[in-house]
């Protein structure tokens, strides 16, 4: 989070996350291109969902 909205916490912005979720969504948004990526990533999912069902 940016320093400068250290000020402006609210709890309504917030999602409540386990570690590990937490952890991958900082590293999904440190890509310029997040939207694309996570638009690759579900195809990923859903080509293995194919594969295993």
């Amino acid at each position: 989070m940016n320093p400068a909205n250290y000020e402006n916490l609210n709890p309504e912005n917030f999602e409540v996350l386990n570690k590990n979720t937490h952890k991958i969504v900082h590293e999904i948004f440190r890509y310029k291109d997040w939207r694309g990526y996570l638009k690759r990533l579900k195809k990923v999912l859903e080509d293995m969902e194919k594969l295993n069902n």
